[in-house]
């Protein structure tokens, strides 16, 4: 269905969950990069990304995911990435993660440029609390993933919105 061998992804994703028993509504973050290759057959694209989370708490997570695409036109086309974190670049006050944890997104893509997508995050943490006696936190987000130029604009705008709003924070 498409003529390229390979092609980059950027991406910028912002979700949001339902609120939790403890706290509003999390909020997400994504930036992610990588490649995909087009296979010949089945009108499928495999590759992979890398990906930074920041939530609302604030942590800072990276991680990979393998993606599997399955373009359903030229169009269209669905995403299936079951991800890894594997360590934290910062985390906030808030509850710390132990690695690996899983952090994977389905997305329906609109070409290249926007998708809607759900993502799950399963955190096991590094202590419990009277407010999270299972010691892990289960989000499921939904919300919005931009591709391509508007990916790389907005989370670019995002990033240095963070990075500055961060600067005030301490």
């Amino acid at each position: 269905m498409h003529k390229c061998k390979g092609f980059t992804l950027t991406e910028f994703a912002a979700y949001i969950a339902p609120t939790t028993g403890y706290r509003r509504p999390p909020l997400n973050f994504i930036w992610e990069a990588g490649y995909m290759s087009n296979l010949e057959v089945h009108d499928l694209a495999v590759g992979g990304t890398l990906f930074l989370v920041n939530d609302e708490e604030p942590r800072r997570m990276l991680g990979i995911k393998p993606r599997l695409r399955r373009w359903l036109n030229p169009w269209l086309s669905v995403d299936v990435a079951p991800g890894l974190l594997l360590f934290g670049l910062k985390h906030g006050s808030g509850f710390v993660p132990s690695y690996p944890a899983f952090s994977g997104h389905v997305a329906l893509n609109f070409g290249d440029f926007a998708a809607l997508s759900a993502q799950l995050e399963v955190l096991p943490l590094t202590q419990r609390s009277n407010v999270n006696p299972e010691g892990r936190e289960v989000n499921a987000f939904i919300g919005l993933r931009l591709g391509s130029y508007p990916g790389m604009a907005v989370g670019s705008a995002a990033a240095l919105l963070a990075w500055w709003a961060d600067g005030f924070g301490d």
